[in-house]
């Protein structure tokens, strides 16, 4: 069997910078066309420019993030000026059809991510990603692999799309349950300060400053939680981080019990998520604040969607916050925080409806990685000659 050639990026192609424009509009007049940004790369575009001077990118591009956190991130098929922050990657169509470049820079983004220039800030190394080599087979077989990838890519779309669809689903049941002007009269409106166990830290951040350092943790012993295991709205367990037993005992007042309710209060903020009944011994971090609902009054489930989804909640932390959501949250903030409480029966028939569509979004989950993985494969062996 005859080996597959192989090519470098740059010998089919060639990289583009982009540029700042020098005028932008809000629509597309006087003959402006979009402004591509990275916050456009799913083709919804909020920024135009007819500046002459800019850098313009085509449908058969590759737009590559060249500067910051989401460096080597790739996009495709956009038509329109190229901001300073991206480059494009433009095909030689007599070499490489350009949804097999765009398939094959898109696979490397974590080499491309992980190997950048620039201390402070992270920048694309240009000579790398024109360096990358791969296998390149005649234009009637890179034709036959993409639709290979197409069909890929389009199953794992829709599998976004359902997972998108469950948590609208969720959402949509909190509005029409809990959020209708002729229920709520007839409900009380109290604090979640209130609707908290009544007793010393129900509610509660920390540790703070010097009192626990990144230094003191370890990989076994007990797990310290933080906004990486909320900030999906759902509890997930990530990469280890732990203390010593014998540490943790000074932080016992930072326990996290099964059914607390979790919020992000730094960083990502108002991310939400509920402790699981299987929680083992467990603290937070001074990124969250924990709330031990009096369940006399309130659902952990309840009260998670409600810290989500209501529009009084939304209301309430965006004046806080000056008429925007605010950029940190705080334990006062949140106690304050006052809301419609419905009748236990119809918060417990909400959490049982919403742990079903949970159970649907696991099972979803496993089917996204089982594409994903399928997707991941075939990237690999379509550019190494074996697809």
């Amino acid at each position: 069997m005859t080996a597959t050639p192989t090519a470098r990026v740059r010998d089919v192609a060639v990289f583009i910078k982009g540029k700042k424009a020098s005028v932008t509009l809000d629509s597309p007049s006087d003959g402006a066309l979009p402004y591509v940004l990275i916050e456009g790369f799913g083709g919804a575009y909020k920024t135009f420019t007819n500046d002459p001077g800019c850098v313009r990118c085509y449908r058969d591009d590759t737009i590559v993030v060249a500067d910051g956190a989401n460096t080597g991130l790739t996009s495709a098929t956009h038509e329109g000026y190229l901001a300073s922050t991206l480059g494009a990657l433009r095909p030689d169509r007599s070499k490489i059809n350009h949804r097999y470049l765009f398939y094959f820079v898109h696979g490397n983004f974590k080499t491309l991510n992980t190997k950048t220039r620039g201390a402070a800030v992270p920048h694309l190394d240009k000579e790398l990603l024109l360096d990358l080599e791969f296998a390149l087979p005649p234009l009637p077989e890179q034709e036959r692999i993409v639709r290979i990838l197409d069909e890929a890519e389009a199953l794992r779309r829709l599998r976004l799309d359902a997972d998108t669809k469950s948590w609208t689903l969720i959402e949509s049941l909190y509005l029409r349950t809990f959020c209708q002007a002729e229920n709520r009269q007839s409900w009380i409106a109290e604090s979640i300060g209130d609707m908290a166990e009544q007793r010393d830290g129900s509610i509660r951040t920390g540790p703070f400053g010097s009192q626990l350092l990144h230094s003191e943790f370890v990989e076994t012993g007990i797990p310290v939680l933080g906004i990486e295991n909320v900030v999906t709205n759902d509890f997930r367990w990530t990469a280890p981080r732990c203390l010593p037993l014998a540490k943790y005992r000074q932080f016992e007042r930072f326990r996290v019990f099964p059914g607390d309710v979790l919020v992000t209060i730094m960083g990502t903020v108002g991310r939400c998520c509920v402790a699981p009944d299987d929680l083992p011994l467990c603290m937070s971090t001074k990124h969250l604040c924990v709330i031990t609902p009096d369940r006399s009054k309130v659902y952990p489930r309840f009260l998670w969607a409600a810290l989500l989804f209501d529009p009084a909640i939304r209301q309430q932390t965006a004046s806080v916050g000056g008429g925007a959501i605010m950029e940190g949250w705080n334990s006062t903030i949140i106690r304050q925080l006052t809301l419609h409480v419905p009748p236990l029966e119809l918060q417990n028939e909400f959490s049982d409806l919403t742990e079903e569509a949970r159970q649907l979004e696991a099972a979803q989950a496993e089917s996204r990685q089982r594409l994903d993985d399928l997707f991941q494969s075939l990237l690999h062996r379509a550019f190494q000659g074996e697809l």
